[in-house]
């Protein structure tokens, strides 16, 4: 008896010390999920974008545009750090394998402070997007990327509250599934 005993306070303790390290992984890099409007030059007209800017002023941000595309960019902090043409980044959620964005579907365009990539289509009120799914339901992101002049960057964002802010930009009765 007191052999599983034992056992049980370990797999406690274990279990304890894994929530609390993830607790700890998701507030490393404190990110806020909110939605901001964004014109989108059409007289007027405005769209919902799921904004998170880290600590360290990255931002990643997912928008629908016009033709349904799903779009995320991840955007540098202002300053002298650039990303060097036709290098995508590599994108992370939790202990997942990280996306080359260049590999992804669509790949991705590069700009100087700024990297667009596709996460999927909204189709019929669908968006089939295993990493959208992740990102909605996911601790932490990780985007490692290549500077211009000064070898590589990593940021990082909690996911925390992402869920809510990324319906909201693909509109309530939009369904996300894996497949």
């Amino acid at each position: 008896m007191r052999v599983k005993t034992g056992l049980v306070r370990r797999a406690r303790l274990w279990a304890a010390l894994l929530a609390t390290c993830l607790q700890l992984l998701a507030t490393a890099s404190p990110a806020d999920w909110k939605v901001v409007q964004e014109s989108t030059g059409n007289e007027g007209a405005t769209r919902d974008v799921a904004v998170s800017e880290n600590e360290t002023r990255h931002r990643l941000e997912v928008r629908v545009d016009s033709d349904g595309t799903v779009l995320a960019s991840f955007v540098l902090p202002p300053g002298l750090t650039r990303f060097p043409e036709g290098y995508c980044p590599t994108f992370q959620v939790d202990s997942r394998r990280p996306v080359n964005l260049a590999t992804w579907p669509g790949g991705c365009q590069v700009f100087a402070q700024q990297v667009q990539f596709a996460l999927g289509m909204v189709r019929d009120k669908r968006v089939a997007s295993p990493v959208l799914i992740q990102l909605m339901n996911g601790i932490v992101a990780a985007v490692r990327y290549r500077q211009e002049y000064a070898g590589y960057g990593e940021a990082t964002f909690s996911l925390q509250g992402s869920k809510q802010a990324l319906t909201a930009a693909m509109g309530r009765n939009v369904t996300v599934t894996a497949r």
